[in-house]
């Protein structure tokens, strides 16, 4: 049985394609299209990647990291780590650039190692292809051959979680804490998350898998040649113990291998996320006292624009004022003051001074002229009968 593993992060091709390509940073627009990518193809094309100024290459810092951002035919986007090794930015082609046909932007962002800057290389394109359908066969005896030759090929995909998941979009192409393996016949990595074999990468070891089913007894196959020495593969995490590896098909005992070379180191991890904002610091103390300030400016006049003798009918008179117009209110001095704020008629109280000093007693003044005779009265009513007068003294006897 032949396997073809589509994973670089875990496995490897023995065969490898690299562009190597040049952005000038000078120059506007796409600067090139790479071609001969296909639709779910990920782990067997590398792209080297030289920032020139004009003729001059741009020198990046050991200690720089750079991301490739894509957007892919679908309209949604993806954000790739690469690794820059003496000015050289590399980068791995992932299934997840490749997950659907047609034309992908790429642009380079190198980040200083403080994360305070931030460079944008020139734009460059990926032209991803559909990969040829087995329908196109129509001879049966090739069609019965290649589907010999497929049916004998497992493929290999690995898929990542941060948790085990629940769900298709949980999965990712990045290392995370849960690792999920397919081995099958299908010749690109299942999209349901149910397809794979899910393990925890760290923990103790789970439990040995019962013995699958008793396949049906195949026709008895010449003897296979003892395999190649497998690829060394990356770099393991450092101090855990590798997980349980998949039940494989039972068969003809098979020649034991050798022992597999010590996994290299891992690549660095992705940036975490920004923390959240702090909480409000504590009030500073009180500042001192400014600096009496200059003296201002002479205010100009109050200006009263009429008199009213009440409020309604100022409201009635006045229906479009400008804000600050001021009116008298009120039938005598000292009258109440009102004034337009934009909305209502605002008082602002009587304008009225201290009282005055006592003047001085002003001098006598000169006589008038005599007045006219007034008219003549109107003759009154006729007094009521006074009461009968005492009876008078008797008079002498007459001579």
């Amino acid at each position: 049985m032949s396997v073809a593993v589509h994973a670089n992060f875990m496995w490897r091709f023995s065969l490898m394609v690299t562009y190597n390509i040049r952005l000038d940073e000078t120059k506007p627009g796409s600067q090139c299209a790479l071609q001969g990518f296909r639709v779910g193809e990920g782990g067997v094309r590398n792209i080297n990647i030289i920032l020139h100024s004009a003729s001059v290459p741009v020198t990046i810092p050991a200690d720089a990291l750079a991301f490739l951002h894509c957007k892919k035919p679908d309209s949604t986007e993806c954000v790739i780590s690469t690794t820059v090794e003496s000015s050289i930015i590399r980068i791995g082609v992932t299934q997840q650039m490749c997950a659907a046909s047609g034309t992908v932007n790429c642009e380079v962002k190198v980040y200083n190692a403080a994360q305070t800057q931030v460079l944008y290389s020139a734009m460059f394109d990926i032209y991803v292809q559909e990969a040829l359908s087995e329908a196109g066969i129509v001879s049966s005896s090739e069609y019965s051959g290649l589907s010999d030759v497929m049916n004998s090929i497992t493929y290999v995909f690995v898929k990542y979680s941060d948790n085990e998941p629940t769900q298709d979009s949980n999965m990712k192409d990045t290392a995370a804490n849960w690792m999920g393996v397919y081995a099958g016949t299908s010749h690109t990595a299942p999209i349901a998350y149910t397809s794979y074999k899910w393990y925890e990468r760290k923990g103790s070891p789970g439990a040995k898998g019962g013995t699958g089913d008793t396949g049906a007894k195949g026709d008895k196959g010449d003897k296979g040649a003892t395999g190649a020495q497998g690829i060394r593969g990356e770099t393991g995490a450092q101090g855990e113990r590798g997980i349980q590896g998949i039940q494989g098909i039972h068969g003809e005992k098979g020649v034991k291998g050798d022992k597999g070379d010590k996994g290299d180191k891992g690549d660095k991890g992705d940036k975490g996320d920004k923390g959240d904002k702090g909480d409000t610091g504590a009030t500073g103390a009180k500042g001192d006292k400014g600096e009496k300030g200059d003296k201002g400016d002479t205010g100009t006049g109050l200006q009263i624009k009429g008199t009213y003798v009440t409020l309604a009918a100022l409201q009635a008179a006045v229906t479009s004022p400008a804000i600050g117009d001021m009116y008298n209110v009120g039938s005598v001095a000292p009258y109440n003051i009102y004034m337009w704020n934009g909305t209502s008629w605002e008082g602002q109280g009587q304008l009225q001074g201290p009282k005055g000093d006592k003047g001085d007693k002003g001098d006598v003044g000169e006589q008038g002229i005599q007045g006219i005779q007034g008219i003549q009265g109107i003759q009154g009513a006729k007094g009521v009968t006074g009461p009968q007068g005492p009876q008078g003294a008797k008079g002498d006897t007459g001579a």
